[in-house]
């Protein structure tokens, strides 16, 4: 689940990755919503230890934003947390917030200038050659699986 890099070995792209900048309700009741990218400057933001900048699509280019955070944990759990307890505002994959979405817990956030950089899920395979009849039915069992459960609005 990551952008790939350049290697000898054959990636197969099994579904996107949404990312997706969200809050609890709790939080926006007292902040005001961000509307533009240079708005995060002025929010709590909730990061993980490895990543202090957030990377974004802007007039379709990459742009890293680095993030000053109210906490910086290891664990996307912790972070997931803290964001539905209404400590900040979180970067977070469409699977780790699915859930929160559709009850309420966690309201999605855009902004007008930029969007998050979307990754997606890789199998990564030594070659294509002889890859044997159930890896391939279990990468295509694992992407029609991933690709239904994700709303056409976040692809």
């Amino acid at each position: 689940m990551a952008t790939l890099q350049a290697s000898e070995l054959v990636a197969v792209q099994v579904a996107d990755n949404p990312r997706i900048l969200c809050a609890a309700p709790a939080y926006l009741a007292t902040h005001r919503c961000p509307e533009r990218l240079a708005d995060l400057d002025d929010h709590a933001c909730l990061t993980l230890h490895a990543m202090d900048a957030w990377t974004f699509r802007q007039a379709g280019h990459p742009v890293a934003k680095r993030i000053k955070g109210r906490l910086a944990a290891s664990s996307v759990d912790t972070v997931h947390a803290a964001c539905v307890a209404g400590a900040g505002l979180a970067m977070l994959t469409y699977w780790d917030v699915a859930q929160d979405l559709a009850n309420g817990t966690l309201r999605a956030l855009a902004l007008s200038d930029a969007e998050p950089e979307q990754l997606a899920i890789w199998a990564v395979l030594p070659t294509r050659q002889h890859m044997p009849a159930r890896v391939r039915r279990f990468i295509d069992g694992l992407k029609s699986a991933l690709m239904a459960s994700i709303p056409p609005q976040t692809r």
